[in-house]
């Protein structure tokens, strides 16, 4: 399958605008781009939206195992539709977070705007008037988890130290190699705190970088984890 080939002739299902500015991010920019160990990766999509991330690994490692993850159903179809050709994909229709149970996101159902926390930046061009409760499904990640984790991408809006707090707890945030978290900050959400992701994270034996947009204002910032040696 060529991918570029797709993407010129529109044949990926999804808003068209969302799909310019993912691919711009993810083919172009190579935001989750890493080298794995092996030609068969374990990677986990966490907040896969309509799969673009998915189609970057699938193109970088054709053998890869993909866990993709989207709890909306309008995205989860269009995910569905785009990886349907490809092999060695898994998806589910929930979110994840600290536990398993019924959650609501807030957004366009339509859209790539949407968020656990009914939290959004100036930037955005909804109110949080304008935004939608949309009830999802919610699990715990570490469920998922039997094995190492070649590649963690996860990207779910206002939620990162939800899963990675319940990833400690359980043990199972050690098995993850390598991740890269678009994380969002903001100080009417205590649960989500930088400080104490950071800290998990080094806990873990992480080795951190992180890096901002510069074409967005404001949030997100991209966290890019690596386990140390020894």
């Amino acid at each position: 399958m060529n991918l570029k080939d797709l993407f010129k002739r529109k044949k990926l299902a999804g808003d068209q605008a969302v799909i310019k500015e993912l691919w711009r991010e993810i083919f172009e920019n190579k935001l989750y781009d890493f080298e794995a160990s092996t030609s068969a990766p374990v990677i986990l999509d966490v907040g896969a939206n309509i799969g673009i991330a998915t189609l970057f690994f699938k193109s970088k490692y054709p053998q890869s195992r993909i866990k993709a993850f989207e709890p909306v159903p309008e995205s989860f179809a269009d995910l569905k539709t785009n990886t349907a050709t490809l092999d060695g994909i898994e998806l589910f229709n929930f979110g994840l977070s600290d536990f398993d149970g019924d959650g609501v996101i807030y957004g366009e159902s339509d859209t790539a705007i949407q968020s656990m926390t009914k939290i959004f930046s100036e930037t955005n061009k909804f109110s949080a008037e304008d935004l939608t409760p949309i009830p999802v499904k919610l699990r715990k990640l570490s469920t998922f988890i039997s094995g190492p984790i070649d590649f963690l991408k996860i990207d779910i809006e206002g939620s990162e130290g939800k899963v990675f707090r319940e990833l400690d707890r359980s043990g199972k945030l050690k098995a993850i190699k390598e991740l890269v978290m678009e994380y969002h900050y903001n100080l009417d959400n205590p649960e989500n705190e930088l400080g104490e992701l950071i800290t998990r994270l080094h806990n873990n034996n992480f080795h951190l970088s992180i890096a901002a947009d510069s074409n967005k204002k404001s949030y997100p910032i991209f966290i890019r984890a690596k386990q140390g040696k020894g």
